[in-house]
């Protein structure tokens, strides 16, 4: 049997492709990249790169492939650009839908497999647990769009005889979830945690949710596909339990061994005090989550570990040495992005040999006067704009290690330095119409650094920098 998975580069649909395959089922992948990463998708799958708003595209990849069941998890999943852009939201969440539907329609697939939100689409609870037969009262055009792409299941199902399922989904949790922008908060917390960072709960952390494990999402989407007595209806899909947010925090902070608390926040307008999701309806055709959240949340940190230390470029600090602690980053255009700098998630490649033709376009193009020896990349990083609305990911950052490296004094408009340095002195260079160029210094094993942005000459000063 071949499944097409659409968002399967994304945090809870890649492991759904994982599942599918251990399964020996033959798996294809359609992204955009939009949120998810290509490092997440199974090696034994077949990719596609492209958008479900496409319908073009998405017709010329069921024609090839002739899947016989769609698993539907590429969305627009933040709510506060839904609330901006709606119409944009309507564009991925029901018309990329619609788009699928005529695809399958077309193309004979047998059943769609969708993922909806089991928070969004109720709005704020009237009763608790919430159940399957609660009152549908969205708060936000999120959870309007997902909600409407359910009824349009059920049409093409009434229509066309399409089969259907409807996950209505928890607060998912675990690993390859993205700790920024609109992230869980156990990502988050797991992410501040081991960097030894403050986290942020806003309010006093009394307020609830039902957090379900990433790998119990997956067994209930294996029941989907392979069972028929889940066909043609919607389905909650979490715990059951309410969990406070300061629960997480206490939980993650001591399976982390952690000794930092949380800066608590003023409450953010919008949030749901509480919110649990009824899942007797799943239970009756078997589906039980498996994993406790302590287990969870321990298979999370885990992973964050092991991430975090495959990663040496957290411990390096991007600056121009000027004068005795003080680091100047020059900037030849307006933006602003390097304070997420340390929330990369790039992947190491080590000791890879390269030609050394950016570095000299750079050196020329700036009048840097230098001698050199033994470059190589280390890694490619995904830059994240934390001041752009869409919160994407669409900045690449190349590293290079430069064994040994001398600069001769440049003065210019927007910086003055020198530096004569040698073992492994890392080099990046971003480019794009926003950033200009960042050498990077390694003073130390770890090392901390406090910036302030200087928004009349687009210049970042270390006010302080410590070492861990």
């Amino acid at each position: 049997m071949k499944i097409l998975v659409t968002g399967g580069a994304g945090f809870i649909a890649s492991h759904i492709v994982d599942k599918y395959i251990e399964k020996n089922y033959e798996v294809v992948v359609v992204d955009n990249l939009s949120s998810g990463k290509r490092e997440n998708v199974n090696a034994n799958a077949k990719f596609y790169l492209g958008d479900i708003t496409d319908a073009n595209f998405l017709d010329s990849v069921f024609s090839k492939e002739k899947p016989d069941i769609v698993n539907h998890h590429a969305a627009q999943a933040v709510v506060p650009f839904s609330v901006k852009y709606p119409e944009k939201d309507i564009q991925v969440n029901i018309i990329g839908t619609l788009n699928i539907l005529e695809s399958a329609k077309k193309h004979e697939v047998k059943k769609v497999i969708y993922s909806n939100s089991g928070g969004a689409g109720y709005g704020n609870p009237q009763y608790l647990p919430l159940d399957e037969s609660h009152p549908i009262n969205p708060i936000s055009p999120y959870g309007i769009d997902k909600h409407t792409a359910e009824h349009y299941l059920q049409l093409y199902n009434n229509l066309y005889k399409i089969k259907f399922v409807s996950l209505r989904y928890a607060n998912v949790y675990g690993p390859r979830q993205d700790p920024s922008g609109e992230a869980g908060v156990v990502s988050i917390f797991t992410n501040k945690l081991l960097k030894n960072e403050q986290p942020f709960i806003f309010g006093d952390g009394s307020q609830t949710r039902d957090y379900v494990y990433v790998k119990d999402v997956v067994s209930a989407n294996l029941l989907a596909t392979e069972s028929s007595v889940l066909d043609n209806k919607c389905f909650n899909i979490g715990t059951g339990i309410q969990t406070s947010t300061q629960q997480i925090f206490n939980m993650l902070k001591e399976i982390s061994s952690s000794q930092l608390s949380p800066i608590y926040q003023s409450e953010r307008p919008g949030d749901a005090k509480a919110s649990c999701l009824n899942i007797e309806k799943i239970k009756s055709f078997g589906w039980n989550p498996e994993y406790t959240l302590e287990q969870g949340l321990k298979e999370t940190v885990d992973y964050f570990k092991s991430i975090i230390s495959k990663t040496n470029l957290r411990n390096a600090t991007l600056a121009i040495p000027i004068q005795g602690d003080k680091i100047l980053l020059g900037m030849k255009k307006k933006g602003f992005g390097i304070g997420k700098l340390n929330g990369f998630g790039g992947k190491q490649q080590e000791n890879e040999h390269i030609d050394d033709t950016a570095i000299r376009e750079l050196e020329e193009e700036i009048g840097l006067k230098t001698t050199r020896q033994g470059i190589r990349k280390m890694a490619e990083i995904d830059f994240f704009f934390p001041h752009r609305e869409d919160r994407s990911w669409d900045q690449t950052v190349h590293i290079y290690l430069v064994d040994s490296w001398t600069c001769n004094p440049v003065e210019s408009d927007e910086m003055s330095f020198e530096w004569h340095s040698v073992n492994n002195i890392p080099f990046a260079r971003m480019w794009n119409d926003d950033f200009y160029w960042l050498p990077l210094i390694l003073k130390g094993k770890r090392l901390k650094a406090t910036f302030n942005f200087a928004a009349d000459n687009n210049s970042i000063e270390t006010k302080q920098i410590t070492e861990l």
